[in-house]
């Protein structure tokens, strides 16, 4: 949600939220807890202006985020709080908020490699492999089974660099078309892969 005079400093903004990690999608959840945290103090429109994010699109996926916790819940995944209904209004109530963000089945939420390995199995078989390159700065080959690839210039990854110091594993949500194919939307992941593979 960037106007067209302030996108290098949307992109900017975008790369706050990656702190390093080479991913679109821990990008995205920064963006959002950052949001939420906002939100609790009552300043999230100034945060969405600040950050050039979409209010409407974060109430949204906070929406099916209560949603899909509410599913697990009902096939018995996650447990209910003690003395909880199973009407809606309990559910949404400040104890059940509680519960969905701090609950014993979120040990595990900022769990950065667990993370991006629930990100590179959700997306499989969408694996593309990082070729190591031959000169320094080069920009990294990125191989697919078609052929290579290119990271799309709105990409957290557009410019990264540390690609070529190690053989890596790049996870896609979306491949765009034009006159090559960009991958949109890629979390890096260490490579468990043997060399002849």
């Amino acid at each position: 949600m960037s106007p067209l005079d302030k996108r290098d400093e949307a992109d900017r903004m975008k790369r706050t939220f990656c702190k390093n990690t080479c991913s679109d999608h821990l990008a995205l959840l920064r963006a959002f807890e950052g949001w939420r945290n906002a939100r609790s103090r009552n300043e999230e429109w100034s945060y969405c202006r600040r950050f050039f994010v979409s209010n409407t699109t974060l109430r949204m996926i906070d929406e099916m985020r209560k949603q899909f916790f509410e599913l697990l819940i009902g096939i018995g995944f996650v447990r209910e709080i003690e003395g909880g209904g199973n009407n809606r209004n309990h559910r949404r109530s400040r104890r059940w908020q509680e519960h969905l963000l701090n609950g014993p089945h979120n040990a595990n939420a900022s769990n950065l490699s667990l993370i991006r390995s629930v990100i590179c199995a959700g997306l499989y078989p969408n694996i593309l492999r990082i070729m190591p390159t031959k000169k320094e700065g080069e920009e990294p080959k990125i191989k697919a089974k078609d052929g290579e690839v290119f990271v799309h210039p709105v990409s957290v990854n557009f410019q990264e660099k540390r690609f070529n110091s190690r053989k890596l594993l790049v996870c896609v949500f979306v491949c765009v078309r034009m006159c090559k194919i960009h991958i949109n939307m890629s979390n890096s992941q260490l490579s468990t892969l043997n060399s002849s593979s």
